[in-house]
């Protein structure tokens, strides 16, 4: 829920998140399926809110968060609801874009919400005050960095670690995996695997691969150097 990113290829698509966290909070449960409203949606689960960062609907509907919006905000607790949870709730719902046009945001902490569906791509913001939609070019790469771990410096230093990346080191789907574990910097504060205090840590890595005709799940503990692989077709 800390960097995401967006690869379309040829007839494929790789969307890859890397997972910051406090070690606090409890290892997420690994990848299973759920219904909502009927809807089987795949996505691993935080064990404190039982929410999520990363789901697939039926085969046809990718949603991935990020903590924060444009830039880092003050917390300003009690929060009404788990951002995990209203990613669930938007990706269960009949229609995914006209729930996220009439959805309650009040007391909600301030999140990114990036929504692949049907060859559409959008970015979804609220700050705190305002929410807003960005449709994107689903033919261009993308790279997100939480605004609530990463300086805008920072993250416009990994936006060119990412463009480096795919002009002389993109393959194929491990090698995006490598580039999510050991791109750009070793630095352990602000390289794609960090390790702040030994408390804030990147815990795991999904990736999902999606073709006209299936999607592939690859959930990848790094804490317990585990992998589970999920088919969908």
């Amino acid at each position: 829920m800390c960097t995401l990113s967006f690869i379309p290829i040829k007839n494929k698509v790789f969307i890859t998140s890397n997972r910051d966290e406090d070690v606090r909070r409890g290892l997420a449960l690994e990848p299973a399926v759920y219904k909502i409203n009927e809807k089987e949606i795949l996505y691993p689960k935080d064990p404190l809110s039982g929410g999520t960062w990363f789901a697939v609907r039926e085969q046809e509907a990718i949603m991935v968060l990020l903590n924060g919006a444009e830039e880092k905000h003050k917390r300003i607790p009690p929060y009404r609801k788990s951002r995990g949870i209203i990613l669930l709730d938007l990706i269960g719902s009949e229609d995914s874009l006209k729930a996220w046009d009439n959805i309650n945001l009040d007391r909600i902490e301030p999140f990114t919400i990036v929504f692949y569906n049907k060859q559409e791509l959008y970015q979804w913001r609220w700050n705190g005050i305002i929410k807003t939609t960005t449709k994107l070019d689903p033919v261009k790469p993308y790279i997100w960095s939480s605004s609530t771990l990463y300086s805008r410096e920072i993250r416009k230093m990994r936006e060119k670690w990412f463009s480096d990346f795919l002009e002389n080191d993109f393959k194929d789907a491990e090698s995006i995996i490598h580039f999510h574990k050991y791109g750009g910097s070793i630095d352990k504060q602000n390289g794609f695997q960090i390790n702040r205090n030994k408390t804030l840590i990147t815990q795991n890595i999904t990736q999902a691969i999606l073709t006209k005709q299936t999607i592939s799940l690859t959930y990848e503990n790094l804490l317990k150097e585990e992998v589970k692989e999920t088919n969908l077709s």
